[in-house]
């Protein structure tokens, strides 16, 4: 199941970030039958294509907050991305507030 998932998920995610986002939420939740190993190793290629997406094209504040919180709770030490999904939240925030 995790590797059909895994599998036709990654074909269309380059550049997409919602769908990134929605498949690493479906990765959090089969956690506990992924080997630890594996499951950085996907969350490293999110990350990558996650990044990608933000270079080049908005993704909505909400699916950028999930992402962050998928990564922090996950432990996952992406420091670049959540970098980068933590200015843009404070950003839209500020936007908001003036």
């Amino acid at each position: 199941l995790v590797e059909n998932l895994w599998n036709t998920s990654r074909l269309r995610l380059h550049t997409r970030g919602t769908q990134t986002i929605a498949t690493a939420q479906s990765l959090v939740q089969l956690r506990s039958v992924i080997p630890l190993s594996k499951l950085r190793y996907r969350f490293r290629l999110l990350s990558r294509d996650l990044q990608r997406t933000l270079r080049i094209r908005p993704v909505p504040y909400e699916e950028q907050a999930w992402a962050l919180r998928i990564w922090a709770l996950l432990g996952l030490r992406d420091w670049p991305l959540l970098a980068k999904l933590a200015s843009n939240l404070v950003e839209a925030l500020d936007a908001e507030a003036a």
